[in-house]
């Protein structure tokens, strides 16, 4: 799997996100199967769209906005790009 910090995040052609009250239901379209995303995963997904799948800005985003280490924050993160990208949510386009 591409290196998360180091890459490009995009949301996959075959997810639509829908945000409600704060949380976030994503519709996988090719397998026909929906997440919900709780608050935190929102944001996280939220971020990273905002600041065009660059990670290092959306994790300066997520510093801001949580009373978290960085290094917290990466490894968060990571972990949830690497299931997002699991189940083809996401795409990750490895830099450089």
């Amino acid at each position: 799997m591409p290196n998360v910090l180091n890459g490009q995040i995009r949301m996959s052609p075959e997810a639509v996100l829908e945000e409600l009250d704060g949380e976030a239901i994503v519709l996988q379209l090719e397998e026909g199967v929906y997440y919900r995303l709780d608050r935190v995963g929102t944001a996280m997904l939220q971020t990273l769209i905002a600041h065009d799948g660059n990670v290092e800005r959306a994790l300066d985003g997520l510093e801001a906005r949580y009373d978290a280490s960085r290094a917290t924050l990466e490894e968060d993160l990571e972990r949830f790009v690497d299931e997002l990208a699991g189940v083809r949510i996401v795409t990750i386009d490895s830099a450089g």
